[in-house]
Parts: C-alpha cells; sequence; structure tokens
C-alpha cells in the first residue's frame, strides 16, 4: 500500500448471512490521502455495504456473512484490526444516522467519541464547541436529543464523527433530511476541513449538483459492482447512461443534453450553474431577446380544487414541546380538497410538528384543527385516521407487523371491515405501490425505499381523504423519488387531498400546486408554487432554502430575456427553443 494511499480494496466481494447473492461483487478501488470521493448509484446498488466494508463492519459485524478479497485501511486489514482500531483513522455516519445517537443531550452525545479516544476535559470541549459550529448547532449544547427535528439529529450525527477528527470521514447519505442551504453546507464543512487537516472524504449521496462542485472523483455503482469511475465532468456528461441506470445528473446537464437533441449547437457542456451561465449568455445575445419575462403562470390544477370549504382549517395553531420549545407560533391556514401543498422550510421550523396535529398525534397548546369539520381536541386519534393518512419521515416508526401483508391489514381490521373487502383493499395497495409478491416479507428486512413503500400502501389502503407525507423521498434515489411523487400525483388526480414536507425543492417545483413556507414556527409565505419560487427568490435563500438549480438559473439569464418563473428543465428547453430556435 502506497503512503498515499488510505484504502485500498482488492477483488472485494460480499454475500451478508441468509443472502441469495452477493451485495458487491469484485470491487477494485484505492482512494488517496486527501482526496473527495462520491459514491452514487440507485438503491441497493451495494454503496453501503462498500462503506461498512471500508471501517470492518464487513466482515467483524456481520460475522456469519462470506467475504472474498481484502481492505486495508491505513495500513491495517479489516479482517486483522478491531473496528475499535480502525474507527480511529476511520469514521462513519450512517444511512441510519439515528442508530448512532447516543446522548441524553446535544452536549453528550458530541463528547461521547473524544472522551473514548482519550481527550482530557478541555480538548474534549474544543472539540464539540467546533463540531456543533460547523453543523449549524451552536446553542444546543443543552437540548435533549428528542426535541431536535429529523433535519437537526442529522447534522448531530455528522458532529459526533467530525468531533473524533478522523484522517478519513465515510458519510452515507449524510444530507438526506438537510434543508437545501444546510446540504451545501456539510459539503463545504467537508471541503474546508480537507484543505485544513488533509482528510479524505468518501461520500454517498444522491443529489448531483453539490457533487459536482465538491468532487474529486466519483464512483457510479449498480448491481454491486463499479460500472463509472472518472472526474465529474467525465461522469455526468454521460446523461442518458446515467439517468439509465438511476442517477440524476445535474439539471444543466439534463438541460444541455437536451437542447443538443433538440438541434441546438452548444460549444461546451457544463456541470455546475456557473459554467452553464457563461455558455448560454453567450448564445442568448441581447439582440436577441424577443420578449419580456415576469410572467407568472396560473396554478395548473386548480380545477380539480374545491374552494367552497377548506377540508383543514388551522387557527392560530401553537405547539411548545415539554421544556418550553415553542416549534409552533400562531400558524393560521386553510387547505382546500383537492389540493397538492408542499409545507417547506429549513430544518426546525416546525414542519413534522405540524403535521402530526393533521391526525391528532399532537394537540395543540394553543388555536384550534379543524378536519373535516372535526375539532382535533375533541376527535380521537383512531377516528382521524380515517380521515388523514399520515406517512412518518423514518417508516420504522411505523412498521411493527410481522408481515408486509399484517401492516397494511392492521388497519383494515380496526375500522370493521369484511374480509372481501379487506382483501380487496390489500390487494389495491400492493398492485398501487409495485409491492405485489413481498406479501409474507418482514418489513424491517426490506430496503429503506421498500419501507417506504409498506408505510404508504397501509396508509392508501384505508382510503383516507387527505394523505400526509413527512420527507416521501428521503434516502431514494431519483427512481424511487418519482415513483412516489408519481403515486402521490396520481392519488391527486383521483380527488385526495395531497400534502407532503419536503427538503427537495426540485420535486416541489415540479409536482406540487402551492407551497407553504415555515420558518421559526411561523408561515412566512404562502402561495402557488410558481410564485413563490419566482417572487420570494431572494427571501428563501435568506431562510437557508434555496430553489431548483434550473430556477437560479432562469434568474441569472432573466436579462437576456429568460422568463423568472421557470420551475423544471422542460421548461427551460421550451424557453431556450422559443428564444434562439430549435427543433
Amino acid at each position: 500500500m502506497a503512503e498515499s494511499e488510505v484504502i485500498t480494496i482488492e477483488n472485494l466481494s460480499y454475500t451478508y448471512p441468509k443472502a441469495e447473492k452477493p451485495a458487491i461483487k469484485k470491487i477494485n478501488l484505492t482512494i488517496k490521502k486527501g482526496e473527495f470521493v462520491t459514491i452514487m448509484g440507485p438503491t441497493g446498488a451495494g454503496k453501503t455495504t462498500l462503506c461498512y466494508a471500508m471501517v470492518g463492519l464487513v466482515p467483524q459485524f456481520f460475522e456469519e456473512g462470506k467475504m472474498e478479497g481484502n481492505v486495508i485501511v491505513k495500513g491495517m486489514s479489516t479482517r486483522k484490526y478491531p473496528i475499535q482500531k480502525i474507527c480511529t483513522v476511520a469514521g462513519i455516519v450512517f444511512q441510519d444516522f439515528e442508530n448512532q445517537i447516543f446522548g441524553i443531550t446535544v452536549e453528550d452525545d458530541v463528547s461521547y467519541g473524544p472522551i473514548f479516544l482519550g481527550f482530557d476535559f478541555n480538548e474534549v470541549q474544543r472539540r464539540v464547541k467546533e463540531a456543533l459550529s460547523l453543523v449549524r448547532l451552536s446553542g444546543y449544547e443543552k437540548r435533549t436529543v428528542y426535541t431536535l427535528s429529523g433535519g437537526e439529529t442529522q447534522r448531530l450525527a455528522i458532529a459526533d464523527v467530525l468531533a473524533m477528527e478522523p484522517e478519513i470521514i465515510i458519510l452515507d447519505e449524510p444530507t438526506s433530511q438537510l434543508d437545501p442551504v444546510g446540504k451545501e453546507e456539510v459539503f463545504q464543512t467537508l471541503e474546508n476541513l480537507r484543505k485544513k487537516t488533509d482528510a479524505t472524504v468518501v461520500l454517498v449521496e444522491h443529489k448531483s449538483e453539490e457533487v459536482a462542485k465538491f468532487s474529486d472523483r466519483i464512483i457510479v455503482m449498480n448491481n454491486g459492482k463499479i460500472v463509472l469511475e472518472g472526474p465529474p465532468r467525465k461522469i455526468f456528461e454521460k446523461v442518458n447512461e446515467l439517468l439509465k441506470i438511476g442517477v440524476r445528473p445535474p439539471q444543466v446537464c439534463e438541460l444541455f443534453s437536451s437542447l443538443k437533441k433538440r438541434g441546438l449547437k452548444l460549444n461546451a457542456f457544463p456541470i455546475t450553474l456557473e459554467e452553464a451561465v457563461d455558455i448560454l449568455s453567450k448564445t442568448l445575445t441581447q439582440e436577441k431577446i424577443v420578449r419580456i419575462q415576469q410572467h407568472i403562470s396560473t396554478n395548473k390544477t386548480a380545477e380539480k380544487v374545491n374552494l367552497e370549504k377548506p377540508i383543514i382549517e388551522v387557527r392560530d395553531l401553537w405547539h411548545v414541546y415539554p421544556g418550553g420549545v415553542e416549534a409552533l407560533r400562531g400558524v393560521s391556514f386553510n387547505i382546500h380538497r383537492g389540493e397538492f401543498v408542499a409545507i417547506i422550510g429549513p430544518n426546525g421550523s416546525g414542519k413534522s410538528t405540524l403535521l402530526k396535529h393533521f391526525n391528532g398525534l399532537l394537540k395543540p397548546t394553543k388555536g384550534e384543527v379543524i378536519v373535516d369539520g372535526l375539532n382535533i381536541k375533541e376527535t380521537t386519534t383512531g377516528k382521524l385516521a380515517r380521515k388523514v393518512g399520515l406517512v412518518f419521515q423514518n417508516p420504522d416508526h411505523q412498521l411493527f407487523a410481522k408481515s408486509v401483508r399484517e401492516e397494511i391489514e392492521y388497519g383494515l381490521k380496526n375500522i370493521g371491515l369484511s374480509e372481501d373487502q379487506i382483501e380487496k383493499r390489500i390487494r389495491n395497495a400492493l398492485e398501487f405501490t409495485g409491492l405485489e409478491g413481498y406479501e409474507e416479507r418482514h418489513p424491517l428486512l426490506l430496503k429503506k425505499d421498500e419501507r417506504q413503500r409498506v408505510a404508504f400502501a397501509s396508509i392508501i389502503a384505508m382510503a383516507p381523504e387527505i394523505i400526509v407525507v413527512d420527507e416521501p423521498t428521503t434516502g431514494q434515489d431519483f427512481k424511487g423519488s418519482e415513483r412516489m411523487m408519481q403515486m402521490l400525483t396520481k392519488l391527486n388526480n383521483l380527488g385526495k387531498t395531497i400534502i407532503v414536507v419536503t427538503h427537495d425543492l426540485r420535486l416541489v417545483a415540479e409536482y406540487a400546486n402551492r407551497a407553504i413556507v415555515l420558518f421559526q414556527g411561523k408561515i412566512v409565505v404562502d402561495g402557488s408554487t410558481r410564485e413563490v419560487f419566482t417572487n420570494y427568490f431572494d427571501a428563501m435563500q435568506e431562510i437557508y432554502l434555496s430553489p431548483p438549480q434550473i430556477t437560479h438559473l432562469a434568474r441569472m439569464l432573466a436579462k437576456y430575456g429568460i422568463r423568472l418563473d421557470i420551475l423544471s428543465v422542460k421548461e427551460m428547453v421550451e424557453e431556450v427553443i422559443q428564444l434562439i430556435g430549435g427543433k
């Protein structure tokens, strides 16, 4: 192993206990000191298993699995050296990050690693302070961990590893529940740490825009194998190949690929927003402006919305958790039958707390929530469950049965349906979510995206009028995200009211008709998605939200005639074609 090489993987294959086929096959990989390497690929490609192998969890934690080949980390064979030794040089943030939170308070949790490594009190305090500052959790030291939002908990898990200051930092989807600016901050933090300490970063990530800016090398996996490897430009130029595999490239790459297909001759291919602006600004000259932008389109599904009487009414809602944390502060709005609403906001803004009031899991500290005429203060959760179906942010908090069939069946039995009705609803839910053939499998043994679909199937089988989904695409590849959003759109087209909380503003732009923006427990913006993303662009960035890359591009090219209200790659393609011509 050369001195510059910190991880060497030779002919590695691994099969989990009782698994029928290997999770990874014949992997050969070398990672050098100070590199920023990103691993991408669809769900089930083997990315997490490869991360486990880099810290010795494979094979040591999964002792009954079958491993072939070798992994050498800083001169240590993961077959011979204990995990406790390896973790002193290689730290990992798990995909299921909640499983690595041990402390009662934030400060306790971050202190655990440095204390384990034997540092004195002053050094531990220094590391805790610095790690919390890097992930935007300064001031949270005394907060109990159970009061944190999902995104805050994820940032805490990252701080736990940063406080140990390992030479190699391995992160398995560390930004899945972070707001857009939070994602950028994590990447920037890792980049700064790498420059400051020459640390090596190995990252598993689905979000390609940040990957394009910060990575030295991208490894694309599929079916347990490495299928593409190289610098970001070399990888992201392969738009069609990536989409076929299940990796979504940056929006600017999709845009230029589509423009070329439509006959436009472009002299370069960008992988970042700045490069796209530079190329298009030279093509869209001032002389070619044919109209003025600022057009705001109408809500594309307004005809489906029943405006006569709201199906949900929220009136001056306050919610204060034990300890005095004010999660919601005077929130008021109505949602009408048939709307597709996205509730967005930075981590800790109160989004998940708000959702839990819709089905009575939480009761107002002050104010009222009326669901289809029922005041949740006076209505049982069981009765509300017939009207509102809530899919949790983490499906593991929702699943408890021994089989997928029993999971879906449980709620149906509780509402007194006949056996024939139950069987029909189970069959329809399985078909709708693509889970046919999974009936007898244990939900907790499924992949995360499959567990998400089981939770979703158990909700839609109840046939509620209102379907609420908290972070429907967390940890999913783009095909899984598209599938989930298309299922929600189909239900919306059937008249169901859809409410989603998500940090993926690209999906909000493409699917939701209305956006409600929360910040520090209050509503700061409420309007059609197009209006919110266009008229409040700057305000959103001030509260740690960042509209999709394609919307940024439109704004930066506005002086060349591009409309400000662009929401998708498809719209931008048509806009450019109209301005400069093409097929």
